[in-house]
């Protein structure tokens, strides 16, 4: 009996393991890069402020150099530069032309192309499941040790006592399970 309730212990703790060292690793490695590329966009787009339609062609040279030392942006900037097209005025301006959409080239599928993301968007589901096996486990566990066919009390309620254990760690893992995959 005591074996049953420890071992349904060992499962729910066992889940919540499980389940806090993946919502570590999600934080590591996904959240924090995604920080880090939002907050490189938005200081970026702070220095884009400095320019107007009507001076950045002239200044394209000093873009450049901010777009060359970005991290993300860099890469993209590179393969975009490809299509841009510079000519000068006769009255000796520079004017500016891309043969592409910068659409194309500056877009969610580029800035998290290194993030993995279609497994961190599964990620929900894969708490929900880790709460659903800790749900199976736990009733499993719990409806293991009922013997209904016995007359004696005390020996009923040892197998209520473990199938309530065995719910105890049913609820619990389902609940962290959902918590997280809301998160």
């Amino acid at each position: 009996m005591k074996t049953i309730v420890d071992m349904n212990g060992i499962m729910m703790y066992g889940c919540f393991a499980i389940m806090g060292i993946t919502l570590i690793f999600y934080i590591y490695f996904y959240g924090k890069p995604v920080w880090e590329k939002i907050h490189e966009v938005e200081e970026f787009s702070s220095l884009l402020t400095n320019y107007s339609q009507e001076n950045i062609d002239n200044n394209f040279e000093e873009l450049q150099d901010i777009f060359n030392n970005r991290g993300i942006l860099s890469e993209i900037w590179k393969t975009y530069s490809k299509n841009l097209v510079v000519t000068t005025t006769t009255t000796g301006y520079k004017k500016i032309y891309s043969t592409d959409s910068s659409a194309n080239y500056f877009n969610y599928a580029n800035f998290t192309l290194d993030l993995n993301t279609k497994f961190w968007q599964n990620l929900a589901g894969i708490f929900t499941g880790l709460g659903i096996l800790g749900t199976f486990a736990g009733l499993t566990a719990g409806l293991s040790n009922i013997d209904l066919s016995t007359n004696d009390v005390a020996e009923l309620k040892k197998g209520i006592a473990s199938l309530l254990g065995g719910m105890n760690t049913a609820f619990y893992t389902s609940l962290a399970g959902i918590i997280l995959a809301i998160l």
